[in-house]
């Protein structure tokens, strides 16, 4: 998993590969145009880490108009709300 562009189709049909083996971030594309980024976790995580995955996550973040605080933060988000919905399924059983 090393493209740094590859298509929706290619994308979905891939994913579970993506998921477990990407070690960049990659640009989905639609017809030639960029429509997504996926910036898989150990690539995020590993920001701080490594100098050339750190700049190629600032890239990508730049590019879709977003900064690391914005994921930070969407990330934080979804823990909180993962932990909403745990807790209102405990609160029913």
């Amino acid at each position: 998993m090393s493209e740094p562009f590859v298509n929706i189709h290619d994308f979905r049909k891939k994913l579970e590969e993506y998921l477990l083996y990407a070690e960049q971030p990659v640009v989905i594309t639609r017809r030639q145009m960029p429509v997504g980024y996926f910036i898989p976790a150990k690539v995020w995580y590993g920001r701080g880490s490594a100098e050339k995955l750190r700049q190629l996550v600032a890239v990508t973040l730049e590019a879709a108009g977003y900064s690391e605080q914005d994921v930070d933060e969407s990330i934080e988000e979804f823990i909180q709300v993962s932990a909403e919905n745990i807790r209102k399924r405990l609160e029913h059983d």
